[in-house]
């Protein structure tokens, strides 16, 4: 099995939209900056994280990708 991990929280909110689960971990760099990767354990996580930056086929509805970025906005800002 394949890991994707991702920084970039749209991607991110587009796969969990289409049903991938993912684990959370947060890094710090040599600044004190905090960044939380995604990491998601998908053989297809890849692939539909190219089809999400090429604006190829596949769709999700706007108000779950909405609340899931809500959700995963909330989940960044208070890990």
């Amino acid at each position: 099995m394949e890991l994707l991990e991702l920084s970039d929280i749209y991607p991110s909110a587009f796969l969990c939209c289409m049903g991938l689960n993912y684990k959370i971990k947060s890094e710090s760099n040599s600044n004190r900056k905090r960044r939380v990767i995604f990491i998601f354990e998908d053989d297809n996580a890849q692939e539909l994280c190219r089809n999400f930056y090429a604006g190829q086929e596949d769709k999700v509805s706007a108000n779950h990708y909405a609340r899931i970025l809500k959700e995963l906005k909330s989940l960044v800002h208070n890990y």
